[in-house]
């Protein structure tokens, strides 16, 4: 019905968890309450990874529409303080990436081909992780490599699927990938701070 739902699926769709009162207005409110910042650290920034589940083009159209009223938030080419918005699963056609306002960044893919514009809209670049650790306990080098290809087009590296706990956090980390996923944030920030 016109609106971003944050949600899985569709059957976990509630009304009540929309982009806008999950993401959108939070961000806007630190950003106010912060000077223009979005934390009392004026150094600090974050990027905003939307996985588009379906209609991708659709979707990317609207959304760079209705963010476009936000660049002091969303767009750092205005505010290099802003939040990076990457754009992950159904992301359109690559061909067309570099139609989309200079806030939308992509979430590439390291068997991608990218011409040099194209790869500017690249922020990241992610890939299953159950691709790379065949083996038990899974064997780093695999990782290693392909986070060394991916840094070549100096782009962080993240893997998606990994097990949630310390022994993936290590093997990710000697590894060189860039970006953990994670639902135990505490958990693993202290695993960080310690290693």
């Amino acid at each position: 019905n016109d609106k971003f739902f944050v949600a899985h699926t569709i059957n976990e769709i509630d009304s009540q968890k929309t982009l806008e009162s999950l993401y959108i207005r939070p961000i806007t409110t630190l950003f106010d309450k912060n000077s223009g910042k979005v934390s009392e650290d004026k150094n600090y920034t974050f990027s905003l990874v939307i996985d588009i589940k379906n209609r991708g083009t659709e979707s990317l159209k609207k959304l760079s529409y209705e963010l476009q009223s936000f660049p002091k938030y969303f767009d750092r080419t205005v505010n290099p303080r802003a939040v990076q918005i990457i754009i992950s699963g159904d992301r359109g056609p690559i061909d067309s990436w570099k139609n989309y306002p200079s806030f939308i960044y992509f979430d590439g893919r390291p068997f991608e081909k990218y011409d040099s514009v194209t790869l500017a809209k690249v922020a990241m670049v992610s890939d299953n992780y159950t691709k790379y650790a065949t083996s038990v306990p899974p064997a780093p080098d695999r990782i290693t490599s392909i986070t060394n290809q991916v840094h070549l087009w100096k782009k962080p590296f993240r893997l998606w699927g990994a097990p949630d706990n310390e022994q993936a956090w290590r093997l990710l980390k000697d590894a060189g990938v860039d970006i953990i996923n994670t639902d135990k944030v505490e958990e693993c920030h202290k695993f960080f701070e310690k290693n």
